[in-house]
């Protein structure tokens, strides 16, 4: 199992045996969509959404039977300047 964060938006793109589970968590506050246990498809790929609550430091982790993967992302504050979101 791989996990590969999305460099345009906070999308987790995970790796695994077609047929397999994979579940999302975050070390903080934080959600994924769609939650729960997610069935890995034919491609081989599952696809999910981070939305952090909390600035600070998160462990991102995907889960499937035996195998765990984690990520560390650093989340800051930012500024909405309407077309631009600069982080604080």
């Amino acid at each position: 199992m791989a996990v590969l964060l999305g460099a345009l938006a906070p999308t987790l793109v995970v790796t695994a045996e077609p047929g397999e589970y994979v579940g999302f968590y975050d070390s903080q506050k934080g959600s994924f969509d769609p939650p729960g246990a997610i069935p890995v498809g034919a491609s081989g790929t599952v696809t999910a959404e981070w939305t952090p609550e909390v600035s600070g430091t998160h462990n991102l982790h995907a889960v499937n039977i035996g195998s765990e993967q984690s990520l560390e992302v650093e989340v800051g504050s930012g500024l909405n300047l309407g077309s631009a979101c600069p982080v604080l």
